[in-house]
């Protein structure tokens, strides 16, 4: 397997794992609004391409737009969860299957 094929799948798996963190987040938090740690930001951005925590890591304006970001997905999930999104069954097939890949990632 080439390296850029593996750099994929690295990405793809930090994205379905940062949009695991980010229901779990919003799913703890339902009835104030979500803010992210510090302890939280780090857990995300070490699920990154090594090459983007090194963007993260040597540049302030790269972090802020990380931040952003990750607040704007949170606020869309937020409003989404509270229109009741999660429960239509392509939906809630996709989050099964986010959560499980979450689990066997982590164990």
């Amino acid at each position: 397997m080439s390296a850029i094929k593996k750099a994929w799948i690295a990405a793809a798996v930090a994205v379905v794992f940062a949009a695991g963190l980010i229901v779990w987040q919003v799913k703890a938090r339902r009835s104030e609004l979500v803010n992210l740690s510090a302890e939280d930001m780090s857990l995300i951005a070490e699920d990154q391409p090594p090459q983007f925590r090194a963007r993260l890591a040597s540049d302030a304006e790269t972090r802020k737009s990380f931040a952003d970001d990750l607040h704007k997905l949170l606020a869309v999930a937020e409003e989404a969860r509270a229109k009741g999104y999660g429960k239509k069954p392509e939906v809630k097939r996709q989050l099964d299957l986010v959560r499980t890949v979450v689990i066997a990632k982590l164990f």
